[in-house]
């Protein structure tokens, strides 16, 4: 029987060694959707993610996330969520409360968030999706969608202190009807955000005018109804903005902005093909010469495929498509997040078939990569997907 085990253990040791999870191991991946991903000052990421209806965090041990600490943090039936880390290094994840029956804050106590409180924000409201940012004084400003039909509007809570024990929300002003969609916000150098949010009509900005958006103006970027938007702000102000009109060629749509209002600029198709794309999410790389400001733009394709766009110039005006992960066995790539690590390359969250991964490009254009399933801290597996 010894001898038995001790087989047992050389095999599981070999397959370990050759790239193959062992099937305790591959039991053992975590499962999930809707991933959120931030990266620490250490370059440690932090995953946001639902698992039956609850909310949890993956504590990464590693930049790769090759193994993680998984900490169940609220309730039951919990929809949409976004994560930003404050100034102390404290994440706070603003969500939707379960059955869109409001939106919530969960304050972390820490940096790897082993405690936390959950915080009403807005009880009324049947959220959409989130924004959320960090301010200069420290204070989050959160953006979240309400698609009650007899309201159907893009809202603004401003917290009242870095924890956001209280706040109010109002409405950004001249705001049309039934926006309320793909809400994204960037903070810019001023200190006043840039958000866009999408209506049935079309894709909308608001330029802010002061650091709760209290003023400002809005415009309309697009008139035709779109299917999912990401935004990223350059250092000169500036922002790009990601998308995909439903009635046009599924390719991703891109508008380098001309000014910090985008009131100007020239949209231009980034995909080289003319297969479906959705959920385009977008980071700026840093501003390292000779070339400045390159867009880097994830999203999926034909509903599967995990593509990526590496921008040549700051306005996109060229670039290079890639596929980060292809679809084998009819098993489809479906969320994912998209971030930045400290040292300035791309790292991307993302879910296949289901269980939780993370992507980490070893260059600014992600040319070369590893992808790794996340697993459980004690579990061996250094696997690729």
């Amino acid at each position: 029987m010894t001898q038995h085990l001790s087989c047992i253990r050389i095999v599981i040791l070999i397959a370990g060694l050759l790239n193959f999870a062992s099937p305790v191991a591959a039991q053992e991946a975590f499962q999930g959707s809707s991933p959120d991903i931030v990266v620490r000052e250490d370059g440690r990421p932090l995953i946001s993610y639902q698992q039956l209806g609850g909310l949890r965090l993956l504590d990464c041990s590693s930049p790769q996330c090759t193994n993680a600490n998984d900490r169940f943090l609220v309730g039951s039936g919990i929809g949409r969520h976004r994560m930003a880390i404050r100034q102390d290094g404290r994440p706070i994840i603003a969500y939707e409360v379960a059955g869109g029956t409001g939106a919530a804050v969960y304050d972390c106590a820490d940096a790897d968030c082993s405690t936390g409180t959950s915080r009403s924000l807005d009880p009324v409201i049947k959220p959409t999706d989130f924004a959320i940012v960090i301010r200069d004084d420290g204070r989050p400003l959160i953006a979240y969608g309400d698609s009650d039909l007899s309201v159907r509007q893009t809202v603004i809570f401003d917290c009242a202190d870095v924890n956001c024990t209280s706040g109010s929300s109002h409405i950004p002003p001249g705001q049309p009807a039934e926006t309320e969609q793909y809400v994204n916000m960037s903070l810019r150098a001023s200190g006043d955000p840039l958000i866009t949010a999408s209506r049935v009509g079309g894709l909308m900005v608001y330029d802010c005018d002061d650091p709760a958006c209290l003023t400002g103006a809005v415009s309309e970027r697009e008139a035709l109804r779109i299917l999912g938007a990401g935004m990223a702000v350059r250092s000169d102000d500036t922002a790009v903005i990601g998308y995909v009109v439903i009635s046009g060629t599924g390719r991703i749509k891109l508008l380098p902005c001309g000014d910090t209002a985008c009131g100007t600029g020239a949209v231009r198709e980034i995909a080289l093909t003319s297969n479906t794309s959705v959920d385009p999410s977008i980071v700026i790389r840093p501003a390292t010469a000779p070339v400045f400001d390159r867009p880097f733009v994830v999203y999926r394709r034909n509903g599967q495929d995990l593509e990526a766009f590496d921008c040549d110039d700051a306005d996109c005006s060229t670039g290079s498509e890639r596929t980060l992960g292809t679809d084998p066995a009819s098993q489809a790539f479906s969320d994912h997040s998209l971030a930045l690590s400290t040292t300035g390359t791309p790292v991307i969250a993302n879910i296949f078939a289901g269980t939780i991964g993370v992507i980490s490009c070893e260059d600014e254009g992600c040319e070369s990569f590893s992808r790794r399933t996340v697993f459980p801290e004690g579990v061996f597996s250094d696997s690729f997907e």
